[in-house]
């Protein structure tokens, strides 16, 4: 049943559903760390948060393919 299971990423802040997919990659975490910075800056903005630093910010959850 793996095979039907998506994640959706929800930022914690706003409640903004980011992204469903089947596995994070690049391009999604490309999309979830750009709407931190514009809707909800880093402390930092110098150089590319760790990947700890994003998903600290973001709720992952499983969801079933309809």
């Amino acid at each position: 049943m793996s095979e039907t299971r998506l994640f959706e990423i929800v930022c914690k802040w706003c409640g903004c559903l980011l992204v469903t997919v089947e596995r994070l990659r690049d391009a999604e975490i490309a999309v979830i760390t750009d709407h931190l910075r514009v809707c909800h800056p880093f402390e930092s903005r110098e150089g590319t948060p760790m990947l700890g630093e994003v998903m600290a910010r973001v709720t992952c959850r499983t969801v079933e393919r309809v």
